[in-house]
């Protein structure tokens, strides 16, 4: 009998029986990981100065508080990997930056102190942060735009006057950054210098944003609104005679403006140069408000106000897609701006009634084969807010608050409604993490 072989074959049944149990475990784990998928929220508490991680579709914390002192103040990178942390200490406003999966933090004080820091920001390449510093309680600014970098932990000047950046002011390459300093629009590069006005002088003039080639920028007078292009240093006027209320909003596509001039709506066709009229209406005034695009450019959402006297005022919201084919309204009397899933099919808003001191929570989904929104009211309570759209899978979050306490609550993509933190704390805020 051959001994050394025998043992070896025993050798090797002993480790398939180690290894067969695990093997069908991980095979379950992979499974079961299919089947109820690690969703994960940020989750800010009520009267806590932290948030934590939380699995939504295992009601599982995840031991982590990290702190963050200002209410609902949870600031997450594009790709929803990286959060700003504001936090508060010595009456001075600082901020730390996480990394939710590699677990990596940056302090601002560690490198930058005696900052107390306004209008923190991510750059569209979610690496640097913008930031300022505050001088007073009423707001002052000095230093003027500072970038953190998080890879390296650095902070240097970007510009040394105060001016809010956010994504929009950068460049579609990242070479360039368009600012609005002292009434006038000014370009410099990536490092914050080679400064070249492209707005006329004496002038008031504040910039739109970039078109998609980079070469050229939107930007408007109090009356006009023109495009400045980079390699014939050359403007024209897109728009002339018109006092335009808010900032233009230019859709996904990039092909349309959509904006208010004194009361009324409209959209414009940066191609064609076609203008068109969005609130034709003829048998009561019209106050519009801000526009907005669905994210598939289909359509735009503007608001009409129809009641003042109320202590939330009374909006009514329709959608048309740009060209005014068809009007439809979406909802009247929301209490806040209707929020467009990032499918465009659905509409989320939230309907205010003063007497009963109530708030309904709606969605509004667009039935191609009827050419309407079909409209459903989920639930209602004393307070909604915080309404977000889940990315990727679908769904809607938003807090319940049913004084005094307030909880995550999530409505599926199959019209299932729960509370995802029932006998929780109670919730200020939150933000899906991608």
């Amino acid at each position: 009998m051959n001994t050394p072989l025998l043992q070896t074959r025993l050798i090797i049944r002993f480790i398939c029986l180690m290894i067969m149990p695990m093997m069908i475990l991980c095979v379950a784990a992979l499974a079961l990981g299919k089947i109820i998928p690690t969703q994960l929220v940020t989750l800010k508490f009520a009267r806590a100065d932290y948030i934590t991680l939380f699995d939504m579709n295992r009601r599982v914390h995840i031991p982590i508080q990290l702190p963050v002192s200002q209410i609902g103040f949870v600031h997450l990178s594009g790709d929803g990997h990286r959060v700003i942390l504001a936090t508060v200490t010595n009456a001075e406003t600082t901020f730390s930056v996480w990394d939710i999966f590699t677990g990596r933090m940056v302090h601002l004080a560690d490198t930058f102190p005696n900052c107390d820091v306004i209008g923190e920001h991510w750059v569209t390449d979610n690496r640097h942060i913008t930031f300022s510093c505050r001088t007073n309680i009423q707001g002052g600014l000095m230093g003027g735009v500072y970038v953190l970098d998080f890879e390296t932990g650095n902070v240097h000047l970007f510009y040394s006057q105060t001016q809010f950046v956010d994504d929009k002011n950068w460049s579609p390459d990242m070479r360039r950054v368009a600012l609005d300093v002292q009434n006038s629009v000014r370009i410099v590069d990536i490092t914050g210098e080679n400064e070249q006005r492209i707005s006329p002088i004496d002038q008031y003039y504040r910039f739109i944003a970039w078109e998609g080639d980079g070469e050229s920028v939107l930007m408007m007078s109090l009356n006009s609104i023109e495009r400045y292009h980079f390699a014939t240093q050359s403007q024209a006027v897109l728009i002339d005679d018109m006092m335009i209320s808010q900032t233009p909003e230019v859709s996904p596509n990039g092909e349309w403006l959509a904006f208010v001039s004194g009361s009324l709506a409209y959209t414009f066709n940066l191609t064609t140069s076609e203008l068109v009229l969005l609130t034709p209406f003829e048998d009561k005034p019209v106050s519009a408000t801000a526009t907005t695009w669905s994210p598939n450019s289909r359509w735009v959402t503007f608001g009409v106000l129809s009641n003042m006297a109320t202590s939330t005022p009374d909006i009514a919201y329709y959608v048309s897609p740009p060209t005014h084919s068809e009007l439809i309204l979406l909802v009247d009397g929301a209490y806040a701006y209707p929020q467009w899933s990032s499918d465009s099919q659905q509409v989320a808003y939230s309907i205010r009634n003063d007497i009963m001191d109530t708030t309904y929570f709606g969605i509004a989904t667009w039935d191609e084969s009827l050419t309407q929104f079909r409209q459903n009211i989920i639930t209602s309570g004393k307070l909604i807010h915080n309404i977000r759209w889940l990315p990727d899978e679908g769904g809607w979050g938003f807090i319940l608050n049913n004084h005094p306490f307030g909880h995550f609550n999530f409505y599926s993509s199959q019209k299932s409604l729960y509370s995802v933190t029932r006998g929780l704390q109670a919730v200020s805020a939150f933000e899906f993490v991608r």
